[in-house]
């Protein structure tokens, strides 16, 4: 598994992106996306050491899943049905099943919850046509 982004909650994106951009000293990678998968508004970020991507999002109207400042690791992953069932094995739950990814080159992702309460995204590494 690689750390792919840190995904954060926030209510709004207009009052959030001075922080990211003008605080952190980040930088806007495309545009808003409106991802109907995560029923969210997608920002994402780059942090000025070009590694580290931010995934900002804020809930779609009438869609709130999480509080805001709530987080997420997103690791890539080869295969994703056999990371979730090693996974599962060691004691997460899913809680988002296999979806696409529009906004992530139409990938397999799913959403996992360990037993101290950590979100986890599994996105499934995009294969190189043979």
């Amino acid at each position: 598994m690689v750390l792919h982004h840190i995904g954060i909650v926030v209510d709004s994106l207009a009052e959030a992106t001075p922080l990211f951009e003008l605080w952190m000293g980040a930088r806007r990678v495309g545009g808003v996306v409106e991802d109907e998968v995560q029923g969210a508004r997608v920002q994402l970020f780059a942090m000025r050491n070009g590694d580290t991507i931010l995934e900002v999002l804020e809930p779609m109207r009438g869609r709130r899943f999480h509080q805001a400042g709530d987080y997420h690791l997103c690791f890539t992953v080869p295969d994703l049905d056999t990371e979730m069932k090693r996974l599962h094995a060691l004691g997460t739950i899913v809680t988002r099943p296999p979806a696409r990814a529009g906004m992530y080159e139409n990938r397999r992702l799913a959403f996992l919850a360990t037993s101290s309460g950590q979100l986890l995204e599994l996105l499934e590494e995009e294969r190189v046509p043979v």
